[in-house]
């Protein structure tokens, strides 16, 4: 198991809109804090001069590789 990059193991995300904060259960890892090595997730991030995007569908990747590395479910 490796710990959720989105929710840093806390198992809920702090979600802010202009003046308003909420908290919500985190959905990559189903408030579990830990995100299973064997599933798929999709993965992206920024590269390059341009900061062009970069998909990646696969196992989960180290977040501290990455510049802007963000990880979804779907």
């Amino acid at each position: 198991m490796i710990i959720c990059s989105q929710c840093k193991g806390n198992g809920y995300v702090r979600l802010s809109f202009e003046a308003e904060t909420s908290i919500e259960q985190c959905k990559i890892c189903d408030s579990q804090g830990e995100i299973d090595e064997n599933n798929y997730y999709h993965q992206t991030w920024t590269e390059g001069v341009n900061d062009s995007l970069a998909i990646y569908y696969g196992p989960p990747l180290d977040p501290e590789c990455f510049k802007n590395y963000k990880i979804s479910k779907e």
